[in-house]
């Protein structure tokens, strides 16, 4: 009797499993109400475990009267009309047919690719926690609303219009396609670009460039990540970054533009243009600093060690910093590529030189390692403003010697007069008197 019983609830369960997963064909028989389930196969309406298709020589095409659900949705023709109702799609919508939007929502847990889709004035939901694909090869989408969500990241293949409003709680990744956003950018996730000038700047979330010697598009950033896969990103215009930079790989070259770093609050490293370039601020007090960076370009005003050859052949201009409080100080680390040190230049010996608008000051450096420098002490935010060259200190003296003079006090005495530049430890002065013998 026990085995009986056994054998007749696995009937069950089996005939329960069959039943959820029974895929359900439209014909339209009777009308065009999606929720009648005389227009379906089996005489069933689809459920949330059902796969749906729309076949081709329907008499009708659906229109839903009232929400509607399927595990996924296929054409072979027509349409589906969403209208003022809901229709949630477990997994992709695909096909050759056309989807119609409303002003509902189209919620969709895999693929969108129809031949042709409607955008209406709803909300397409992405929310899949695989990655879905977006497009087709024969039409770009237009969507009103786009709203994403779940783990799955978002890859579009075409040209994709936002008109309205984009809410972005995922990953979204256009590859080298464009990007249009209408009304309003809500991004708490990452919007990743892949293409040579695809690039959109969105004030929130995150956005990422991960392709080859890419243009970076001028405007404003919150955080900002550089993945490049080969060569260096470029400025195309100004940008400015509210929150944070990531170097995963590469660097940014301004070119003729800047870069500016807002928010800096406290102390610690806070990355500018690359992984190897940045300030770290050992007082509190500075909150935004601007720059830009001249590669393979000797610096405009030569620093007493550069002869072209004993320096690099790069340098840098901080052109503002704000500061709150006392202003604070920090160290600015500049780097350089190994193509553009000059022949006779000693990493190691690499120093920081600063032009100040009258005189270069040699700020020494702490760290001299592979391509880059680091002054030896603190700048004070109110010093930080100017022009940096790096060129090899090995030999250099201790201080710079603006002017010395001698002159006759009396038959006794003679006056020395001297001023300096600069000066790097150093103590005092030490003057000897030499007597030539005849």
């Amino acid at each position: 009797m026990k085995n009986i019983l056994l054998s007749i609830t696995l009937i069950l369960l089996l005939f329960s499993l069959i039943r959820a997963q029974t895929t359900r064909t439209w014909d339209g028989s009777q009308n065009t109400d999606w929720g009648d389930k005389r227009n379906w196969s089996g005489n069933n309406v689809p459920t949330a475990n059902d796969p749906a298709i729309i076949p081709s020589g329907a008499a009708r095409w659906p229109i839903l009267n009232t929400h509607g659900v399927c595990a996924s949705l296929t054409f072979q023709d027509g349409s589906v009309t969403v209208g003022a109702y809901n229709l949630t799609v477990g997994g992709s919508i695909s096909g050759t047919g056309t989807l119609n939007g409303g002003t509902s929502i189209v919620g969709i847990g895999g693929n969108l690719s129809v031949d042709v889709f409607n955008r209406g004035t709803g909300t397409v939901l992405l929310n899949g926690s695989s990655t879905q694909i977006i497009g087709n090869n024969i039409q770009d989408y237009t969507f009103y609303n786009l709203n994403t969500s779940g783990s799955g990241t978002k890859i579009f293949t075409r040209t994709t219009t936002i008109t309205n409003n984009l809410t972005n709680n995922a990953v979204i990744d256009m590859g080298g396609n464009t990007l249009n956003l209408g009304t309003a950018t809500t991004n708490n996730g990452t919007v990743k670009f892949s293409g040579t000038s695809n690039g959109k700047a969105i004030s929130t979330g995150t956005v990422e460039y991960y392709g080859a010697n890419q243009i970076i598009t001028s405007g404003i950033y919150n955080n900002l990540t550089i993945n490049q896969s080969s060569g260096s990103a470029t400025l195309g215009g100004a940008i400015t970054v509210n929150g944070t930079i990531t170097f995963t790989n590469g660097r940014i070259n301004t070119g003729p533009y800047t870069l500016t770093r807002n928010n800096l609050s406290g102390t610690g490293i806070k990355y500018l243009l690359s992984a190897n370039n940045y300030i770290n601020i050992t007082t509190a007090g500075i909150t935004s600093i601007t720059l830009k960076a001249f590669a393979n370009t000797a610096p405009p005003y030569t620093p007493p060690e550069y002869d072209g050859t004993k320096g690099v052949k790069r340098y840098y201009e901080i052109v503002s910093v704000s500061v709150s409080g006392s202003g604070g100080a920090g160290r600015p680390r500049f780097d350089y590529l190994a193509g553009e040190m000059g022949a006779n230049f000693s990493p190691t010996n690499g120093e920081i030189w600063n032009y100040n608008g009258t005189a270069w000051v040699n700020f020494g450096a702490l760290n001299a390692g592979s391509y880059y420098a680091e002054p030896l002490n603190p700048i004070s935010a109110t010093n930080l403003v100017g022009n940096y060259g790096i060129a090899d200190g090995g030999s250099a003296m201790p201080i710079q010697i603006a002017s010395f003079t001698a002159s006759f006090v009396n038959e006794q005495s003679v006056l020395l007069e001297w001023t300096t530049i600069s000066e790097i430890n150093n103590f005092g002065f030490n003057v000897q008197k030499y007597n030539p013998v005849n």
